[in-house]
């Protein structure tokens, strides 16, 4: 049965493991290596494939290491490696949005996505029993899903609690617009999730929720309130004390 386990979800580090069977893939590489290799228990090089979001370091930090050392291919786009330096490795796999790629047990399909990066998509992965919905630093997506098992879905702030820090002055209203331009709101997050078939999902995890701007156990509430599914927040599996 296909799961998902996130190592990390923060703006300090992001990755998270597909697994179905003996078959595992990563979901951004956002933490350093020797983190990534406790993780993984060692078994890095027993990934069939690591997918990037885009450059940012809170997705990509492992990325150069990981080609150095682990023989396991990463995709990216095109603009996500040039971002990266264009690095020159066998490994390094440009993955074109909207086409599909076959990573042994795995199909994955990026599609774009709006952040201030080069060019940032989201992921669905299907394997041989579900899929898997990631989509994480996005401000907005035009796409809609279906068919879908597991959502790993940002829902990094409220607007409310942003529009609060920035009056309190414990946010600079510069950062706070970033914000507003480039992250799921919770809102927007469960928007997403209603216009999924809800019917086929089985569980929804919450990603990069930002701190200060967010309640993780009001999120997870309100997100199992407006979808009838079971929600954790990041790598909360069950209880959030």
């Amino acid at each position: 049965m296909l799961r998902a386990r996130v190592i990390a979800s923060s703006s300090a580090g992001n990755a998270t493991v597909l697994e179905d069977g003996g078959h595992r893939i990563l979901l951004d590489a956002g933490i350093a290596y020797p983190d990534l290799f406790a993780a993984l228990e060692g078994r890095i090089s027993t990934l069939d494939a690591v997918l990037v979001t885009h450059e940012h370091g809170d997705h990509a930090r492992g990325v150069a290491y990981l080609l150095q050392r682990a023989r396991v291919p990463i995709y990216a786009t095109a603009g996500t490696w040039a971002a990266l330096g264009s690095p020159s490795s066998r490994w390094a796999r440009v993955i074109r949005p909207l086409e599909p790629v076959r990573v042994g047990a795995w199909a994955a399909l990026a599609f774009p996505v709006s952040h201030d990066a080069e060019e940032p998509v989201g992921f669905l992965v299907a394997s041989p029993t579900g899929k898997a919905l990631y989509l994480t630093d996005a401000s907005s997506t035009r796409y809609r899903f279906r068919d879908v098992t597991i959502a790993l879905v940002e829902a990094n702030h409220d607007r409310a609690l942003v529009d609060a820090a920035v009056l309190e002055g414990r946010t600079d209203a510069s950062l706070a617009r970033r914000i507003r331009a480039n992250h799921l709101s919770l809102d927007r997050a469960i928007d997403v999730l209603r216009s999924t078939n809800l019917e086929t999902v089985r569980e929804i995890h919450l990603l990069h929720l930002s701190d200060g701007h967010a309640d993780a156990r009001a999120f997870r509430d309100r997100v199992e309130r407006a979808t009838g599914r079971p929600t954790f927040v990041g790598g909360h599996q069950g209880s959030l004390a």
